[in-house]
């Protein structure tokens, strides 16, 4: 679960989150690096799961939007729980 403690429905995270990369291995810090201010194609080798967080339309009405995608070839997608979806308040942000 992304944004919240798996042991409890209470604690969620109450800031912003960009982009979530999932790697097979251990990854240098060269690697992290040469990538970490890049947006990922989705086929980059090891690469598990890539959500990038581009579905919605920032403070915008997204209600049509309940599927967080994963971008790489695995289709790990996830759902949206708790997201009102439409205004300004638990919706998706600009960078």
């Amino acid at each position: 679960m992304i944004g919240a403690a798996g042991w409890s429905n209470s604690n969620f995270f109450k800031g912003k989150i960009d982009e979530v990369r999932y790697w097979l291995g251990e990854r240098s810090q060269t690697q992290i690096q040469s990538a970490m201010n890049t947006e990922l194609v989705g086929a980059e080798p090891n690469l598990v799961a890539y959500y990038n967080f581009n579905q919605g339309v920032a403070g915008g009405s997204n209600s049509g939007v309940t599927t967080l995608t994963d971008k790489t070839s695995n289709a790990k997608n996830g759902s949206l729980i708790n997201f009102a979806l439409t205004g300004v308040t638990s919706n998706w942000v600009s960078e």
